[in-house]
């Protein structure tokens, strides 16, 4: 007899451990944990158990159905061969829904892990006596082996094109063939007596130069087979041409054990070892640009970024969260201070009867500006902006006096509106203006600024400013630093910290921005005055939520960058699912991250399983989005939010 087919699948099944936090008294949920394709865990003492993420799928003949199917989540010890727990759960998809998300956890007190045991989990339709899906995970008990650190020790690291046999420090794509290359890092296994029957899998982190997009993938390392016990771990890796500095770093348990910098636009021979294998302190990519202009040979200039680098940073307009970038020093916009005084100290000697450059430049910054979908108040306010910079620099250049212009600034506006994005725009406009000397920007927000431990409250703060001297010190979710019905809290020193080089007159090679959402934002401007002294309304920014129109503006770039169509009937589909959603939005509605959000974890896996399914694998089945891909949305009974935007009083 034919066997039942299930009328679900299982797309997806990843893990996560989650922990006691003893110093808050706080259980950190399965639920808000962060779920990926890790199959090995420590266990110490704040281990409190393992979960597990399914996602869920309607087969395409109950497409147009509403499922209810009862499943079983299986664990076993694949050491001890034996179950040990069971987990018996509801899948509900409505017959709108197209899949459904379950997390179910395994809590330490309730199941037994022990230490070097590998575990399987199986998850099963229990109505058509159906195995769905299964996976495998091993366990490591903290401070068995010593630190997780040494378990492994880096030999070399570099990159290796396909087709060649030695490693390289950087590869340009442009002299080779195939642009496909591999990332490979060589460790020696330094575990001796006591050491797990198995050796831990190894996480790669890839941060690339925009610092909003990073890769990770674990990977087994593999036995080089040189009689030792070396082992490899190669990532394949497709090289654009000319982004500037990636870091790679190399983990083991959350630990990380090596990491190297390289560039796509030209060729190094050689591998990197000893301290050009060492990872990064804290990851931001001045750090890292800094590196790699440390490994240059004496002969060779300094590597620079290029506008060419910055443009391809910025062509990606949907803002993620703050990123990172380096130097330092503080500035002020008071009466004391001059914004514009490092025009004067860098300013070239001009012939004052011919045409200023500046003018006869092609405007692509400005250009790039416009590109941006939506934030017309913004750009309105930037385009003023440069054309007061460009007029302060022909006064320079021909010997006049410099007028006071407040440089200090505030973002207004939701997530994924675009502020990092402007912010990083801004720093390369001043930067060719001669304001700042190096326009980069170091992103920031409050646990990256509170200082470690007691009276070090500011230190943080301090080494930031530092890093942001000739930059942006970007602050994002500012209103947190303080909190007024604590009197204890250390984020006032942060604020200390940040009025005083606001107020210091000799370092004027920098700016502030505080981001942020705008009624959060005010009460921290209402409870620091010293703020609206230095931010004044003009140098205020608003964000607006993106429109429909908009939204579907972005979806569209987005899919037509991933190589992806949509049918006519998708097409609408998509412009009805975003409506509903920009209808239904809430204070914490993403804007372009929600909508890069719903290609990439609802859009894009629906479409695959359709499919796969299908049976259909031709050029135009994978790559035209159809109707069914694109999920309904699921009414929301919470309120519009309030309008983003507010003045503040000119009473002082």
């Amino acid at each position: 007899m034919k066997k039942k087919q299930s009328p679900i699948e299982l797309s997806q099944l990843s893990f996560t451990d989650y922990t006691w936090q003893h110093l808050a008294d706080t259980f950190f949920r399965p639920e808000d944990r962060h779920f990926d394709l890790r199959h090995d865990f420590l266990i110490d003492k704040n281990f409190a158990g393992i979960a597990t993420e399914l996602h869920f799928f309607k087969t395409n003949d109950h497409s147009f159905d509403g499922v209810r199917r009862k499943v079983s989540v299986l664990l076993f010890d694949a050491t001890d061969r034996v179950l040990i727990s069971t987990k018996r759960i509801t899948v509900r998809i409505t017959k709108s829904e197209s899949h459904c998300r379950k997390v179910v956890a395994f809590p330490f007190e309730e199941t037994e892990f022990r230490s070097g045991h590998a575990f399987r989990l199986q998850v099963r339709d229990d109505n058509a006596d159906q195995l769905l899906g299964e996976e495998c995970f091993r366990t490591y008990m903290d401070g068995q082996f010593g630190d997780p650190s040494k378990w492994y020790e880096p030999v070399v690291g570099g990159l290796l094109p396909d087709g060649e046999s030695d490693l390289m420090k950087s590869f340009d794509p442009d002299t080779r063939e195939n642009r496909i290359c591999r990332i490979r890092f060589e460790v020696w296994d330094a575990l001796r007596s006591p050491r797990p029957d198995t050796m831990p899998e190894l996480e790669v982190r890839l941060y690339y130069p925009s610092e909003e997009n990073v890769f990770v993938d674990f990977i087994e390392p593999r036995n080089a087979y040189r009689g030792d016990h070396t082992y490899i771990v190669d990532l394949p890796f497709r090289a654009p041409v000319g982004c500037g500095v990636y870091y790679v770093e190399l983990l083991c348990m959350d630990h990380p054990i090596a990491g190297f910098v390289f560039t796509t636009d030209r060729n190094m021979e050689g591998h990197w070892s000893g301290e050009g294998l060492t990872p990064l302190d804290e990851y931001d990519y001045a750090a890292a640009n800094r590196r790699y202009n440390e490994s240059l040979p004496d002969d060779e200039s300094e590597y620079i970024p290029t506008d060419e680098d910055f443009d391809a940073l910025l062509s990606t307009f949907i803002a993620s969260e703050p990123e990172e970038t380096d130097s330092s020093d503080n500035s002020d916009s008071s009466d004391t201070s001059d914004p514009y005084s490092s025009i004067l100290r860098e300013a070239p000697i001009l012939d004052t009867d011919a045409e200023h450059p500046i003018l006869d430049e092609e405007p692509s910054l400005l250009s790039e500006l416009d590109d941006l979908t939506g934030l017309r108040s913004v750009k309105e306010k930037i385009i003023t902006y440069d054309k007061i910079m460009r007029f302060c620099m022909l006064r320079a250049a021909k010997g006049l006096e410099l007028f006071h212009s407040p440089l200090h600034a505030m973002f207004l506006g939701s997530p994924g509106t675009g502020k990092t994005t402007v912010a990083r725009l801004m720093g390369k406009m001043l930067k060719k203006a001669g304001v700042l000397s190096s326009g980069h920007v170091v992103m920031k927000e409050r646990s990256t600024l509170i200082g470690q431990y007691y009276s070090s409250e500011a230190e943080k703060t301090l080494e930031a400013i530092e890093h942001a001297q000739g930059g942006i010190l970007f602050i994002d979710e500012a209103h947190s630093l303080f909190q007024a019905d604590d009197p204890k809290d250390p984020g006032k020193f942060v604020i200390e910290a940040l009025m005083t080089a606001l107020a210091d007159p000799d370092k004027d090679d920098w700016m502030l921005i505080l981001a942020g959402y705008p009624d959060d934002l005010k009460r921290l401007f209402e409870l620091n005055p010293g703020f609206k002294s230095r931010i004044p309304e003009s140098n205020i920014y608003t964000f607006d939520d993106f429109s429909e129109d908009e939204l579907m503006e972005i979806a569209g770039r987005r899919l037509e960058k991933l190589d992806f169509t949509l049918s006519s009937e998708a097409e609408e589909a998509l412009r009805q699912r975003l409506s509903d959603d920009y209808a239904n939005r809430d204070h914490k509605f993403g804007n372009a991250r929600h909508v890069v959000n719903l290609i990439h974890t609802e859009i894009l896996p629906a479409m695959a399983v359709r499919v796969m399914d299908s049976g259909f694998t031709d050029r135009q089945s994978l790559k035209v989005i159809q109707p069914s891909d694109i999920p309904m949305s699921t009414p929301k009974v919470n309120p519009r939010r309030k309008p983003v935007g507010f003045t503040f009083s000119s009473a002082s």
